[in-house]
């Protein structure tokens, strides 16, 4: 979808959504790794009804959500590992690749996302997994 300065806008901050939203002592996170959901919309209810539960973050479209919105999850809040991605902050976007493509509040949002718990974890930019046609 277009990008719209105004309803980026009345998002909330990325701080906001990460450090604010924890609910338990900072874990040892060492790396990051964004993947997409494989869907063309939805929210964190919605992807947690269809059993879609292994990650931290999840960025919304505009189709469920605010496009760009920033979900923590409850396993974020309580700083819970996902299992089999021990130490990996794992951030999910509402996005298909094919019919449904991240849109440009998302990519903005994603960015700042991962700029923010980078700093905030000493994560090495060589511990960021990026799905291979996701142009940041």
């Amino acid at each position: 979808g277009a990008y719209s300065l105004a309803s980026y806008l009345r998002l909330d901050s990325v701080e906001a959504v990460t450090l604010q939203s924890m609910k338990a002592q900072k874990a040892a996170w060492n790396g990051i790794e964004i993947f997409y959901s494989h869907t063309n919309q939805g929210d964190l209810a919605q992807l947690r009804a269809q059993g879609l539960t292994g990650f931290h973050f999840l960025v919304c479209n505009g189709n469920g959500a605010e496009d760009g919105q920033i979900e923590s999850t409850p396993s974020w809040a309580g700083q819970n590992y996902i299992a089999g991605s021990d130490g990996v902050i794992r951030i999910c976007v509402i996005a298909d690749r094919k019919s449904s493509p991240a849109t440009g509040s998302q990519l903005k949002r994603i960015s700042a996302l991962i700029e923010s718990l980078s700093q905030s974890f000493s994560v090495s930019p060589d511990n960021i997994r990026y799905p291979a046609d996701l142009q940041l």
